[in-house]
């Protein structure tokens, strides 16, 4: 509402009170229009005091809303934090894993370098003892 419309809503709403008891029945019945008066310093401050209350309310409001985003940006840093831990130790099992594979294929070529002559003189030998031994069976069809 506007003053003016709140002013004379306080009057007419007097007026009524008047004519329930039975004072001033004549000037509503005559339809005398009565002079609206301006607002009081008290009304005045009123008003002020209750905008003020208003603003003060949404000024709260706004800064529980910063709170709460601050809050959040607080949280968002302790989970970048806890994702940069988890990407240090994913790396740190990747080189784990290749570490272990390098190993794996230089053991295997040693094993191979280490064993193979051996082995190769090994099979020479029993291919060598296995002729023999058919020779002496069957001579003829052995070449």
């Amino acid at each position: 509402m506007r003053e003016g419309e709140a002013t004379a809503t306080a009057s007419a709403v007097a007026g009524l009170i008047d004519i329930l008891k039975g004072s001033s029945s004549e000037g509503w019945a005559s339809g005398e229009a009565e002079t609206m008066a301006s607002p009081t310093r008290e009304e005045i401050d009123a008003k002020l005091a209750a905008s003020e209350a208003r603003s003060e309310t949404r000024s709260v409001q706004l800064e529980s809303k910063f709170d709460l985003v601050l809050a959040k940006i607080a949280g968002l840093g302790e989970k970048m934090d806890d994702v940069r831990s988890d990407n240090r130790t994913t790396r740190s099992n990747i080189w784990a894993v290749c570490a272990v594979i390098v190993g794996v294929i230089v053991g295997t070529a040693a094993l191979i370098t280490t064993l193979g002559p051996s082995a190769f003189t090994l099979g020479a030998q029993v291919r060598d003892m296995v002729q023999k031994e058919l020779q002496l069976v069957a001579p003829a069809k052995i070449p």
